[in-house]
């Protein structure tokens, strides 16, 4: 029996930064930090305007084609092949590969790409729209990304070897750890075994976490159309050559967002921190950021330099060494995808307000922002223990110090009398 499906304003929830809060009120300051209002209307008005941002469609679907040649007899392919046509654009979001997907908002995420896509195939037949997970493999934050909660446990992964690109990390190591999840999950049902069945083929027939995350997206949401898309590609990489140049030349994101951050930073904390250079330099030994230090490119942590000269050789001849960070990683995602929509979390909504200027500088198409959709399952037996004690949806969100002020007004004590009764009784 399906549950009712009840709305909830954000700022019940008192869970969202007071930014992410007044973006979706659509307050007019915004107007000055996005391109687009975070409505259909805005994006509408980016559909009508992205044909002006040209993408190497073909590249893309070579590109995608290599990434799923897995899964050649699936229906995914003809997703993968509708984004030849001029006429097919992506609603995006973006996510580092957690192991088993870590915070369950990433499910979330990629649920609310999926129903918006939906949503605009509906409303504009004539186009086609297809939602992409945008896999953040290079993100090397271990500590972000090597433990998960489950069953009231916490897993933490001891990697044995260099911890680099977080996506690049092999599977085979992480066997132990995926038994003990497996033993947990029952009883055997249809249901629990297919997601044992889901979890065994993704981590221990993929090398790689990159290729099991794949593995595990698609079995959850590819019958829905959704494409997972890996940036770690040396042909994604040469497409952004142009940009990293200018990046490592000219340095003017660094600029351009500590302008728009103070800007923000007069109404709203801002979220991300530029550095002169924002890139990294990725390779078998880890990844670490690029920094120009006495006409010399050096690679922190590491004892490589590079003249101007030899840092533009590597980027021509190796362009896959270099990785994005925060400030850059949009740029990759808009100049190689079709996209009309971007869903992120309020912190990422943040930072991609400082992202503006830097769009514009490289004349890259910047998207509709939009909040991702949050979701809290009340089960029925929960539901039997909140009802005698008044518990509303939003009330359950209040601090247990705001619920006992509310209780006790409501049977008529006054929490002052109350505080003196019991200083009273401690004497």
């Amino acid at each position: 029996m399906s549950k009712p499906i009840k709305h909830i304003d954000y700022s019940s929830t008192h869970s969202f930064s007071n930014l992410a809060i007044d973006y979706i009120a659509k307050l007019p300051i915004f107007s000055e930090w996005q391109a687009y209002e975070p409505s259909l209307e805005g994006i509408e008005q980016a559909i009508l305007e992205r044909t002006n941002y040209s993408v190497d469609r073909s590249t893309l679907v070579k590109v995608l084609k290599n990434q799923y040649k897995a899964y050649e007899q699936d229906t995914i392919q003809q997703q993968i092949d509708a984004l030849q046509n001029e006429d097919t654009y992506t609603v995006c979001t973006a996510h580092q590969p957690n192991l088993l997907t870590g915070p369950t908002y990433f499910l979330y995420k990629i649920a609310h790409a999926i129903a918006l896509a939906n949503h605009l195939n509906k409303k504009y037949p004539q186009k086609k729209f297809i939602p992409i997970y945008y896999m953040g493999s290079e993100d090397n934050d271990w500590d972000e990304l090597a433990h998960f909660n489950f069953n009231k446990q916490t897993f933490s992964w001891d990697y044995p070897a260099i911890k680099g690109a977080f996506g690049r990390a092999e599977t085979k190591h992480l066997q132990d750890i995926l038994k003990q999840v497996l033993s947990l999950i029952g009883p055997s049902n249809e249901h629990t075994d297919q997601l044992k069945q889901i979890l065994t083929k993704a981590y221990t027939e993929e090398s790689t976490i990159s290729a099991a995350t794949q593995s595990l997206v698609h079995a959850l949401f590819g019958q829905y159309g959704l494409i997972v898309f890996n940036p770690d590609d040396r042909q994604v990489k040469e497409k952004m050559i142009p940009l990293f140049k200018k990046e490592l030349l000219e340095r003017k994101s660094f600029v351009l967002c500590q302008e728009q951050s103070n800007k923000i930073n007069a109404y709203y904390p801002t979220q991300a921190n530029p550095r002169p250079i924002n890139l990294f330099y990725l390779n078998e030994k880890g990844r670490n950021r690029i920094e120009w230090k006495n006409g010399q490119y050096t690679i922190v942590h590491t004892n490589l330099s590079f003249s101007e000269a030899e840092i533009l050789n590597e980027l021509n001849d190796y362009p896959e060494r270099f990785s994005t960070n925060v400030i850059t990683r949009g740029l990759l995602q808009e100049t190689c995808l079709p996209n009309i929509a971007f869903i992120g979390g309020g912190a990422e909504i943040a930072y991609w307000l400082q992202l503006k200027p830097i769009f514009e500088e490289h004349q890259v198409f910047f998207p509709p922002l939009l909040l991702r959709q949050s979701y809290l399952l009340i089960t029925a037996r929960e539901e039997e223990k909140l009802t005698p004690l008044g518990l509303t949806d939003t009330s359950i969100f209040e601090t247990t110090e705001k619920l006992l002020q509310s209780k006790l007004k409501a049977i008529g004590i006054e929490e002052e009398l109350l505080k003196d009764e019991w200083e009273s009784m401690q004497l």
